[in-house]
């Protein structure tokens, strides 16, 4: 067994250095070669100076730090709406949020500027063809077909699974308090429950029963670390992943990652195979039962109804030429399960904080869910849509904390970007715009167009749900809206534009008023940092090292009895 063991880790090595590693090194020297021999417009716009051209590793390698709050903070104010951002061993960026250029990256011009090759390849390899890596004609014919199940009609139709689902996540807790207060991880039931909730309403798939004791799908341990594992992975993600994509088909390229001897990058592969393994079980139960013609099961209310059943029915009804393949169809669920449970989840957590830092809020907003439901039980669509407070509180969340704080965008030609402003640029000339070369990646600014000053106001920075509930600034009903929602980014704009945001407020609404009509939520003594990993997540320090894990403690509660 000794022997064998040695001979896999001898093949092992050789195949990384005699094969991976010179390849790579090929391809940063591509990538250096590229960037060097074209002179841009960029060289004259503003940002921080590079320490070293070869050896350092730029701007980015800090931006993408999961603390990397100061770096973000200084670049938005130190710099302005366009900013030059080194990258790696000579590469530069572009970072935007100038609410014209972004109006016209994300919409009016939006069919030249794509999704970063970065970006498609990650969620290529991860979670197969589907909406988060597919370009031109291929995600048009996807976002045809989504697009119904996610209309405001077929969401409606659904709001009954958002209260079953969040009910049991109610009696969960209430369970764990009902002696007093109680410390708990709430980050684990938030995550737990956003993924019960696209499970039944997108799969038709039920993957926890949201009970104390009871042990989570492996499945939501998957996708909640899979941003962390993947953000650790920072240089050789930028550099080489575009690259192995390109490296033969799909059992060469896993012959390549089992070989190599790197552990973090096998901890990354199971987790995939974690998600993929799940999400091809569940199409391929839905794709026969419907093609068994099976009725919906008596009892279960999203039967029939959820979105990859609308998807599967609307795909065998369109026509040949608009219909997408059965491995497209599979990539959606490990996509809209991954962009739904994540990040509404870490949303959630963001806002329970919030109103524990501002118990007022969390006051008010409990006394308006709370008479809404002492009037009418479980609130309709329409109902949480026309609450004021509770969509200001939704409204400002979103605004102040969006748990992307960029993406990345590249032309597919020489552009020339209209500013809203004019900058001044290294040499001293003022300008209205900016010549962008084809293949130059640009940053959109995510973060720092929601709290951009000159828009906002002074008080940008500030969570003020009460903005909401009055006209918003003049400046920003005057400038450009490059965003699907409320004048903001958070859920991006244009045909890549977040398809299920309307699902996500109402999933957010829904929660939190059932919650807090029974809970009242405080902040523990424990030190919550919220770290960036490529989603913004909550962690806290692991008592028995120094690395941090994904957790949000609060201490919880019921609310007293009026009577």
């Amino acid at each position: 067994m000794d022997s064998l063991a040695s001979a896999r880790a001898l093949t092992s090595s050789r195949v990384f250095y005699n094969l991976v590693l010179p390849v790579s090194c090929a391809w940063v020297a591509y990538r250096v070669l590229r960037y060097t021999l074209t002179k841009k417009q960029i060289d004259l716009v503003i940002g921080p100076k590079r320490k070293s051209w070869f050896a350092d590793t730029g701007d980015m390698n800090e931006l993408l730090d999961p603390n990397a709050w100061p770096a973000w903070e200084a670049l938005r104010k130190q710099y302005g709406p366009v900013t030059k951002v080194n990258g790696f061993v000579g590469t530069q960026f572009l970072h935007i949020y100038d609410p014209l250029a972004l109006y016209h990256i994300l919409v009016k011009d939006q069919d030249f500027y794509h999704e970063n090759e970065l970006f498609r390849t990650t969620f290529a390899l991860a979670f197969g063809p589907g909406l988060l890596s597919s370009l031109g004609d291929q995600h048009r014919k996807q976002r045809k077909l989504l697009t119904p199940a996610f209309s405001v009609a077929h969401i409606r139709e659904l709001i009954p699974v958002f209260y079953s689902v969040t009910y049991k996540l109610r009696h969960a807790l209430v369970s764990q308090v009902e002696h007093g207060k109680t410390e708990i991880d709430l980050l684990s039931w938030i995550t737990r429950t956003a993924l019960e909730i696209i499970g039944q309403s997108g799969l038709g798939y039920s993957f926890d029963p949201l009970v104390e004791g009871e042990v989570a799908h492996p499945f939501a341990a998957a996708v909640r670390d899979f941003a962390q594992v993947l953000n650790t992975f920072t240089v050789s993600r930028f550099l080489v992943l575009p690259l192995v994509h390109k490296l033969g088909p799909p059992k060469f390229r896993r012959f390549i990652v089992d070989a190599v001897p790197w552990k973090r990058l096998h901890r990354l592969r199971d987790i995939i195979d974690t998600i993929h393994n799940t999400c091809v079980g569940v199409f391929e139960s839905k794709k026969a039962a419907i093609e068994r013609g099976e009725p919906p099961i008596a009892g279960n209310p999203w039967d029939g109804k959820d979105i990859i059943s609308l998807l599967l029915k609307g795909n065998m009804a369109a026509t040949e030429s608009e219909r997408i393949t059965d491995e497209e169809i599979a990539a959606q669920l490990s996509t809209l399960v991954f962009a739904a449970m994540d990040t509404t989840s870490n949303t959630l957590a963001r806002t329970l904080e919030l109103l524990s830092q501002h118990k007022d809020v969390q006051e008010r907003l409990r006394q308006e869910v709370t008479e809404a439901r002492a009037e009418g039980g479980d609130l309709a669509y329409h109902e949480l849509d026309t609450l004021p407070y509770l969509d200001a509180v939704c409204r400002e969340v979103l605004r102040l904390h969006p748990v992307i704080t960029f993406l990345l965008r590249t032309p597919t030609k020489d552009m020339t970007l209209p500013l809203h402003k004019p900058v001044t640029l290294a040499d001293g000339s003022i300008t209205d715009h900016i010549l962008v070369s084809k293949g130059q990646d640009i940053m959109i600014g995510m973060m720092a167009s929601n709290r951009n000053p000159e828009l906002w106001g002074p008080d940008a920075d500030e969570f003020k749900p009460e903005r909401w509930l009055s006209p918003l600034p003049q400046a920003v009903q005057d400038a450009p809206s490059a965003g699907v929602y409320s004048h903001l980014l958070t859920f991006i704009g244009g045909q890549r534009g977040c398809i299920g945001f309307k699902f996500a407020i109402l999933e957010m609404k829904v929660i939190l008023s059932v919650l807090l009509e029974s809970l009242k939520f405080e902040l523990t003594d424990k030190k919550v940092v919220w770290e960036i990993n490529g989603v913004v997540q909550p962690c806290v320090k692991d008592p028995s090292s120094d690395k941090t894990v994904i957790s949000f403690p609060m201490n919880v509660s019921l609310v007293p009895s009026k009577n």
